[in-house]
Order: structure tokens, then C-alpha cells, then sequence
């Protein structure tokens, strides 16, 4: 039996890249559900596509770093599976001035 086995997360940025290949794995390792949070016009064919008998995937359209968005990807998640067991933060957020202090 696998560690998220019947648990409900929420991936942020998890549209493309590592953050879809977590959602891939949480359903290949049946997770009850999976929120993913990501701005990704095709959030929602995405979340389709994966979605099975065993695993609900959702897709909320949301900037986490706009604190009300975010916000509403819990208040879904909790609405939808009564509860979040993991959170993945990979969203990466980095503006120009966030870039020069990193290379600085």
C-alpha cells in the first residue's frame, strides 16, 4: 500500500513540469483526490484526463500569490473531500527584481 493511498492533496503549479508529474504519480499511487492549483488555461482538460475511478483530480484556476486565491483552492478542496492530508508548494513565483537577488 502506497504512503498516499486514499489521501487528498493539493499540488500548486501542477499543470506542467514537476508539478504534473507529482498529480501523475498521486493517481498512479490512488490518491483519493488531487487539486491542482495553477493560472494554466487547460487546467481543467488536464484534471479530466486524469481523473479515474479511484482518483478525483480537480482543477482550480488560481495566482498563489493572490492570498484570496489561494484561499478558495482550499475552501474547494475542503468542500469537495471534507479534508487535505498533503500540500505540495511547487509554484514558482519570480519577478525581475526577486531574479536579480537570487543571482546577486
Amino acid at each position: 500500500m502506497s504512503f498516499v493511498n486514499g489521501k487528498v492533496a493539493i499540488v500548486t503549479g501542477g499543470c506542467s513540469g514537476i508539478g504534473l508529474a507529482t498529480v501523475k504519480s498521486l493517481v498512479e499511487n490512488k490518491a483519493e483526490g488531487v487539486t491542482i492549483v495553477d493560472t494554466n488555461p487547460s487546467g481543467d482538460a488536464i484534471a479530466s484526463e486524469l481523473s479515474n475511478e479511484l482518483t478525483k483530480v480537480l482543477f482550480v484556476k488560481a495566482d498563489v500569490s493572490v492570498k484570496e486565491q489561494f484561499d478558495h483552492a482550499f475552501t474547494v478542496t475542503i468542500k469537495t473531500f471534507q479534508h487535505i492530508d498533503i500540500l505540495i508548494n511547487n509554484a514558482g513565483i519570480l519577478n525581475d527584481l526577486t531574479w536579480e537577488r537570487e543571482i546577486a
